[in-house]
């Protein structure tokens, strides 16, 4: 469901999707949660003003209503800077991979210190700034190395990195000091 048509097959998908479960919610034919999960959103506003602007619409009140019928929606973008305001202001918990622009982990996170946000360019593959519902604080959490590997090759790459994340980790803790 690429960038055909500037996402409007995916967001038209997404709009049936979206209403269908609510319906199905609201008449109690669905008791268990439900969990959207919305991977690269950023087709659906990079199309026209007016299509953007319409699944930006319906979008937003389904996270916005979707709360009181346990629908819950996960959204991955490519950067932060991606998700509308609306849509934004209105996810409790969001998680924040690498970026290079420290003003659109900011965005994202306001609650995130300004050495947080920093450390944001230099993460590698498994790192993240988490901002939990209901939690205190950002943190920073740094996912283990799955036990299971495929190929020689993948052990090797993941070595690699593991080696290079800990040495970028290891400059930058002797630059606090």
């Amino acid at each position: 469901m690429g960038q055909a048509g500037g996402g409007r097959d995916y967001g038209l998908f997404l709009n049936y999707m979206l209403k269908r479960v609510y319906d199905l919610k609201e008449r109690r034919e669905v008791t268990f949660p439900v969990l959207h999960h919305i991977d690269e959103a950023q087709d659906l506003f990079n199309g026209s003003k007016q299509f953007a602007s319409a699944i930006g619409n319906v979008l937003s009140e389904g996270v916005r209503k979707g709360r009181s019928r346990q629908i819950a929606f996960t959204i991955a973008v490519q950067s932060a800077a991606q998700i509308p305001d609306d849509i934004l202001n209105n996810l409790n918990s969001r998680i924040i991979h690498r970026h290079n622009r420290a003003s659109e982990a900011q965005r994202a996170l306001e609650k995130a210190a300004d050495a947080q946000i920093s450390m944001t360019k230099n993460f590698g593959p498994g790192e993240a700034l988490v901002d939990l519902f209901g939690a205190s604080a950002v943190v920073n959490a740094r996912m283990r190395v799955s036990p299971f590997q495929l190929t020689t090759e993948e052990l090797l790459q993941q070595r690699e990195q593991q080696a290079a994340s800990q040495s970028q980790r290891q400059h930058r803790a002797s630059q606090t000091r």
